[in-house]
């Protein structure tokens, strides 16, 4: 009679065992889900080419890609900024930075290129198809038309507001541009 309880409170241990192991692996990957989909949302993380994101100031892009090949200032007309725009790769690729004029370091607002040597986020360049491109952001898809795709987060005329455009032609990308306002 007691080797029956001894099994019988053994068997109860196991299955509770059993069960707890069972709940940790479905909380582990439901967790890992939701971590997967909060990655492949499209956030400012994605705002990158190489090892320039939009928190680069100027002296650390000189820093990192060197001198520009070419660098152009003007005043921008209806908000009065001051626009730098910093060129290289013959000139396809423009890193543009905004000063408000209020002291403070100008700011990497927007990045464009049409050369396959630069590499933005998630392994996107020029020359990947409209395919990888959709398969890289399956969160947040905006076809603008048959010619781009576009990824947004926030309002439009808000702080923060960011977008990414996949020119095509071809269903290939032909020029990536990402901003941040």
């Amino acid at each position: 009679m007691k080797d029956k309880k001894v099994i019988i409170i053994i068997s109860i241990i196991v299955i509770l065992l059993i069960l707890i192991g069972g709940y940790l692996i479905w909380k582990s990957k439901s967790n890992n889900t939701e971590s997967i989909i909060k990655q492949q949302e499209f956030s400012e993380e994605d705002l990158k080419i190489g090892e320039i994101d939009y928190k680069t100031s100027q002296s650390q892009l000189i820093q990192k890609l060197g001198e520009a090949e070419a660098k152009k200032e003007h005043m921008d007309g209806t908000t009065g900024d001051k626009i730098i725009e910093y060129l290289y790769n013959n000139e396809k690729t423009s890193y543009v930075f905004r000063d408000i004029g209020d002291g403070s370091e100008a700011k990497l607002s927007q990045v464009t290129s049409t050369t396959n040597k630069d590499t933005f986020s998630r392994n996107l360049k020029i020359g990947s198809t409209k395919q990888e491109v959709l398969q890289a952001y399956p969160e947040n898809t905006k076809l603008g038309s048959e010619t781009k795709i576009e990824y947004t987060k926030g309002e439009k005329g808000k702080e923060n507001f960011t977008v990414i455009t996949y020119k095509l032609k071809n269903d290939i990308v032909t020029e990536i541009n990402w901003t941040i306002e």
